[in-house]
């Protein structure tokens, strides 16, 4: 991918498949115990990640709207069903962290594509520049809280 940032588009896409675990919520679903919440949230992160997975990586400027789309849609829908778990209530404030984390990577994976979309290639590399500290910090967190599918790095799967 010629001047585009394809580690970090992707990572962002994935990030936000593979951290969406990161979610609590209130909907009034029943509490599960941490193993329980850990066990579906990386079931619902697994599916997610085979959906990024199938995405078309973009290879050019004009490529990575069309992508970020596809891939906000998984991570939006991944979120939902995600957000339907409810974490041990002591660990709610851990998770909603995990979960900020998330949303930010997801709202700038739709900005990287809002920025392709016009076709502003600098603003493409400094969102997605911005967008690894957040993956790196969302991965710890999954990986300490206990989360494996949820908490992968992307990067070191495609090694």
């Amino acid at each position: 991918m010629s001047g585009l940032p394809a580690r970090g588009l992707v990572g962002i896409a994935a990030a936000g498949m593979l951290l969406l675990a990161a979610c609590g919520g209130d909907d009034g679903g029943e509490r599960l115990s941490k193993s329980e919440w850990i066990e579906q949230a990386d079931a619902i992160c697994a599916e997610a990640d085979e959906g990024v997975d199938a995405l078309t990586e973009p290879s050019t400027l004009d490529d990575i709207p069309e992508f970020t789309e596809s891939a906000s849609a998984i991570s939006r829908e991944a979120l939902a069903d995600l957000r339907a778990l409810q974490p041990p209530e002591e660990d709610e404030a851990t998770v909603d962290g995990m979960l900020d984390l998330v949303e930010q990577q997801i709202e700038l994976g739709e900005q990287i594509g809002e920025a392709a979309s016009d076709g502003d290639q600098e603003e493409v590399q400094r969102l997605a520049a911005e967008a690894d500290p957040l993956e790196a910090e969302a991965n710890e967190r999954a990986r300490q809280y206990g989360l494996e599918d949820c908490g992968e790095d992307e990067d070191d799967e495609r090694r």
